[in-house]
């Protein structure tokens, strides 16, 4: 497995993802309970399938297959469910420092992730703004078409578009085995953020470039560029 040296030194651009390697956005509400909230949105009960489902975006998911009004209307509620959700969301040790030493050496850093952009600049805002970030740009979702989100490179390639740079010249941090795969279907190297122990065994089955379980591990080998 690569380095994370050797990795962060040949890539001049960074897309990370926001939940999970920025902060934890629902620290003060759970994924149930923000999924719970967007189903009350519905004419209808959520089929049985996912019924109870921890995961807001399955119900968003549902909603773009029934109709387009439904679906917007889900995922207007879903960004007023993650601005509210961001007041309280808790940063993820190491990352500030990791961004502040790669904004060194890189020449774009962007966030890439399928919470509403309006929630993550949100909780950029709150938390000093994009410049004590070292983040350029997010690319998050706009719209209730879910075709357009992270589960697609869409994002990704919007992303590395704007920092005028190529597949191989850029490198994702991520904290899902969709993330993995994704990363890799638009040729990225993936670095998988595994911060719970069980995600370690699963990650390594999509063989991403490199595992980590804490950013400070990104943080100390950004470190060494300097």
């Amino acid at each position: 497995m690569t380095t994370l040296v050797d990795l962060l030194a040949t890539r001049r651009c960074l897309l990370l993802d926001f939940d999970g390697p920025i902060c934890t956005v629902f620290a003060g509400a759970s994924n149930r309970e923000a999924a719970t909230m967007l189903a009350s949105v519905l004419d209808s009960p959520l089929p049985e399938e996912i019924a109870d489902t921890n995961d807001p975006f399955d119900v968003l998911q549902y909603a773009a297959s029934l109709d387009p009004i439904t679906a917007a209307a889900v995922e207007r509620r879903f960004t007023e469910v993650e601005l509210q959700a961001v007041k309280t969301a808790q940063p993820t040790p190491f990352t500030r420092r990791f961004l502040s030493y790669f904004a060194e050496v890189a020449e774009g850093i962007a966030v890439v992730t399928d919470n509403s952009t309006t929630a993550a600049t949100a909780y950029f805002a709150a938390h000093d703004g994009y410049p004590r970030w070292f983040v350029n740009a997010v690319h998050g979702r706009t719209s209730a078409d879910v075709s357009l989100g992270k589960s697609s490179p869409h994002l990704l390639y919007q992303a590395m578009e704007q920092c005028l740079a190529t597949p191989d010249e850029c490198c994702f941090v991520g904290d899902s085995v969709s993330d993995i795969e994704t990363g890799q279907a638009a040729g990225f190297p993936v670095i998988a953020f595994a911060d719970r122990p069980e995600k370690v065994q699963r990650f390594a089955e999509h063989a991403p470039a490199a595992i980590i379980t804490s950013m400070e591990e990104l943080s100390d080998a950004a470190a060494l560029l300097l």
